[in-house]
């Protein structure tokens, strides 16, 4: 009798002893679970930044740099990749870079890509070009605002260029489509994602009066809200949109002049307005 007892007590020590063990491992694990699903701040860029998927290198964070007109690509550990100047004559302003990429403005798998910059004087005045990463100028569009490359059904590439004249009332507008002997490589979504990019574009841009956004939604996201800053980062204004429609027309003249960022939540579909 007094064995069974003894057994008994050892047992329930063993027991207790489990129970801790087991209590401790897992107060370790939600510690650790805890600790990683904190938000931490990775790395500061200085300068607009974003992130492209290109066709033979990979994943890369680009980053333009107003005050010496530089655009920066960073490996995903943020070491610097490349450096490349623009070639921005004296005067003008950076307004947008575009379309990087290794396959699509030619085949010599440099890193090429589409920017442009504007003046103002009596009226402002836009310019577009393709550069590559040697700083060399593969075409020069002038009056566009900006160049968007677009995948046609025959899956060749075509750039569309924006042109605006704004010295005549009312501003004269064209557009120019030249074909491209790469193709488009998915920037901002997974390989395998297929051809599920939501897409952008506000004309006219500057706007004075107002802006028609144009967009389209994947099947995948068929809505979302489209978010509008300004320079400061705060929310000047939220619209939810869908798949029912194509664009969105926005009354800018109660908005002050100045640059402007539109995005979809949830995506890294963007662009910038500028407002007069």
């Amino acid at each position: 009798m007094i064995c069974l007892m003894a057994e008994f007590i050892n047992l329930n020590i063993k027991n207790h002893m489990l129970v801790k063990k087991i209590v401790l491992l897992s107060s370790i694990l939600f510690l650790s679970l805890a600790l990683r699903a904190q938000i931490v701040l990775e790395h500061t860029y200085l300068g607009y930044a974003n992130v492209v998927n290109l066709a033979i290198s990979g994943y890369k964070y680009s980053v333009f740099n107003t005050q010496n007109n530089t655009l920066k690509l960073y490996n995903t550990d943020h070491s610097l990749w490349k450096s490349i100047a623009l070639d921005i004559p004296s005067g003008y302003t950076f307004n947008t870079v575009q379309n990087i990429s290794e396959t699509l403005f030619n085949l010599d798998n440099l890193v090429e890509f589409t920017y442009s910059y504007y003046i103002t004087t009596t009226n402002v005045v836009y310019e577009t070009k393709v550069g590559n990463e040697e700083g060399n100028t593969l075409l020069t569009i002038p009056g566009a605002v900006m160049a968007y490359a677009v995948e046609c059904e025959d899956l060749h590439a075509k750039l569309l260029a924006y042109i605006y004249d704004y010295s005549v009332t009312p501003v004269n507008q064209q557009t120019k489509v030249y074909s491209l002997p790469g193709e488009i490589f998915p920037v901002d979504i997974p390989l395998n994602s297929g051809k599920n990019e939501v897409l952008l574009n506000a004309c006219p841009n500057p706007a004075r009066n107002y802006t028609k956004i144009s967009y389209h939604f994947p099947d995948a996201k068929p809505e979302g809200e489209l978010i509008l800053t300004d320079g400061q980062g705060r929310v000047v204004k939220t619209y939810h949109i869908d798949n029912n429609f194509d664009n969105l027309i926005i009354d800018t003249s109660g908005f002050s002049p100045g640059m402007y960022l539109y995005t979809i939540s949830g995506t890294s579909a963007s662009g910038k307005l500028i407002i007069e």
